[in-house]
Parts: C-alpha cells; structure tokens; sequence
C-alpha cells in the first residue's frame, strides 16, 4: 500500500505539476495577445517614466527622440528599444505617444503627416508656454488643434493629468490614481483605455 500511495502521490504531483505549467502558459500567452506595440516620441520625464511602465505591463515599446543617441539612452534605461527616427518609430506602432512639450507637436505632426494616418496618436502634452506656468489658449484644446491638423489619425488625449513619475506606480494608499482619458473615437479611446488599465 505505501507503494501504492507513493505512486499515486508521484503521479498527482506531476498533473499538479503540468496544471501549474499549462496556468502559466495560458497566462503568457494570454499577455502576448494583450501587449501592444508602443512608440514613445520624446525621452524626457513623461517618454522614459510611460516606456517603463509599458515594459512592465508587457508592451513592445520602441522610442525615438531628439537624436539617435538620446533615444538609446532612454531605452537601455526603460528596457525598451531604440529607434533612429520618429518616421521609424511610428511604421509598426498600435499607439503612438506624443511625449514632447508642446512646442514640438504642431512640427512633429507635420515631419510625420501621412505616415501616422490611421494611427492611434496619444497626446500627452499641455498646452503651457515656454515657462511651463502659463496656459497657451485658442478656442480649442490641444487635442482638437492636432486632430484638425491631422484629419485622418485618431487622436486621443491621456496621461496629461498624472505626474510623470507616477506613471508606474499609478496608485495612492492602495487606490488606484484616475487616468482621464478624452477621444472623438470610440474604439481608439478604449483602445488607450485598455493600455492604461495594463499599466497597473
């Protein structure tokens, strides 16, 4: 009987064992069909602390910047990968995220043109001036300005309200932080909303 019992216990352990293995493929693969492929334009602050928090989510991130060297250095840092060009970084992209202050969307918006047409573009600026302590208005809000100069991408407005910083560890005392997040596009807004929510 003791034999009897081993062999069962042996045996048990081993489908214990192979139930462990399938739960954790099932969960890999289940990650792999969530991630998405992120380009972050810009390395500063918003672009370094968003390609962290997208690698930990399980994202493809890819970065460019202001030049080839500055956007390596931020993805050997963020654990991400680093592109030669914004024209590069948006090819291949499911979101593109505009982290550059917001002088530079209306030149980034008009370097790129047609090649972001259908994309999901995230901007994540403020519309502030040089200072950072004065709100640049004409009418309308930022998102509409670079939706109107780019009528066939899908522009979202996100992670605008968070402070850089706080994009991976997005919560307060156990509570997670809210993420505003604004669109004319249904499917691209819960498209964005869905990597948010992955970023924890």
């Amino acid at each position: 009987m003791l034999v009897q019992q081993r062999t069962v216990g042996f045996f048990q352990s081993r489908y214990n064992n192979r139930r462990v293995r399938s739960s954790i493929e099932a969960t890999e693969i289940a990650q792999k069909e969530r991630s998405m492929k992120i380009a972050i334009i810009g390395a500063g602050n918003v672009g370094g602390a968003l390609a962290k928090a997208a690698i930990a989510g399980g994202h493809e991130v890819a970065i460019s910047a202001s030049s080839p060297e500055v956007a390596a250095q931020a993805a050997q840092a963020a654990g991400a990968t680093a592109a030669r060009s914004n024209a590069e970084v948006v090819a291949n992209a499911d979101i593109v995220i505009l982290a550059v202050p917001y002088a530079a969307v209306q030149a980034i918006a008009q370097e790129l043109g047609d090649a972001l047409t259908e994309k999901i573009v995230v901007d994540s600026t403020n519309p502030l001036d040089e200072t950072g302590r004065d709100l640049l208005t004409s009418g309308i809000s930022a998102a509409e300005g670079l939706q109107a100069q780019l009528p066939g991408t899908k522009v979202v407005k996100a992670f605008n309200t968070i402070f850089a910083g706080r994009h991976a560890r997005p919560s307060e005392e156990g509570r997670q932080l809210d993420a505003f997040i604004a669109s004319d596009d249904a499917d691209a807004k819960a498209k964005v909303g869905e990597f948010a929510r992955s970023l924890g």
